[in-house]
């Protein structure tokens, strides 16, 4: 098995992001993967972690997640890569993981996020379009998170 679908299992799981890098300093996801409760919990985690590792929930449709990602041209970027833009690490929780799809040399460059509500007005969602155009006009790139697409 590629050793990304390990990453999106990781990247998947319902913990902090400061729990993932501990971790992930100590062990890569194909070890996370293979560990028993009882090496869980030797590391000290918490019940509550070792369950949400543990849960098989994570587990299923990898291959559907995997093939998408390939399909699509996504790739996935652990905070411990060499890829992983420096500058991201510079603020407060950074992810663990990024998912990436386009050119990745554009994450070292400048950039900025716009970060919305899902539930925009049409005021909010024209506000945002101008905003966005601006700034891309500027050549400087705008990074999204959890982007849902216009349908």
């Amino acid at each position: 098995m590629n050793r990304r679908i390990y990453d999106i299992w990781f990247s998947r799981i319902d913990i902090s992001n400061k729990i993932k890098k501990e971790l992930l300093k100590k062990f890569n996801s194909y070890e996370i993967w293979n560990m028993n409760e009882k090496k869980l919990k030797e590391i000290y985690l918490e019940e509550q972690n070792i369950n949400k590792i543990l849960n098989k929930k994570y587990k299923l449709d990898l291959d559907k997640y995997f093939y998408y990602m390939i399909e699509n041209k996504i790739d996935i970027i652990s905070y411990i890569s060499d890829e992983y833009p420096k500058k991201l690490k510079k603020i407060y929780n950074y992810p663990c993981f990024i998912y990436v799809r386009g050119n990745k040399k554009l994450l070292y460059e400048d950039s900025i996020s716009i970060v919305g509500s899902r539930n925009a007005t049409k005021y909010g969602k024209s506000i945002a379009r101008k905003f966005a155009k601006e700034i891309a006009d500027k050549n400087i790139n705008i990074i999204s998170g959890l982007a849902i697409r216009n349908r």
